[in-house]
């Protein structure tokens, strides 16, 4: 089940899912975003993904593949997750960057990943 399956009211145009949720419940702790900067040349799709649980690599939450502009919004708390990993890839599948490991993700921040200088930071 998604959780927009259950939300009573729509997240309004351009709003990230997680902002929307903290404002209607203030409980919510809150997801995260993430997007690229600077990807190589010829990028066209990117993945995310971390281990749910510390130390344990099942289940693993994913984006999905997102064209290269597009932005991860990941709905659940990530519980400080330390082992995100990004793959981007260019038109033929070539693999253009695979990083992992890329420090603490904490819930209600959104976040950038300089691909020229593999460095996640937040904004």
């Amino acid at each position: 089940m998604n959780i927009q399956d259950w939300l009573p009211l729509p997240p309004w145009e351009g709003w990230p899912l997680p902002a929307f949720l903290s404002l209607y419940w203030p409980w919510y702790k809150g997801g995260f975003t993430l997007k690229l900067v600077n990807p190589p040349a010829g990028a066209i799709l990117w993945n995310a993904n971390f281990a749910e649980k510390s130390f344990d690599y099942d289940p693993i939450a994913d984006s999905g593949w997102l064209g290269i502009n597009e932005v991860w919004e990941y709905p659940s708390d990530p519980l400080g997750c330390t082992s995100l990993g990004i793959l981007v890839l260019d038109a033929e599948s070539n693999v253009l960057l695979d990083v992992g490991n890329l420090g603490s993700v904490n819930s209600g921040k959104d976040y950038i990943f300089d691909c020229s200088a593999e460095i996640l930071r937040e904004v």
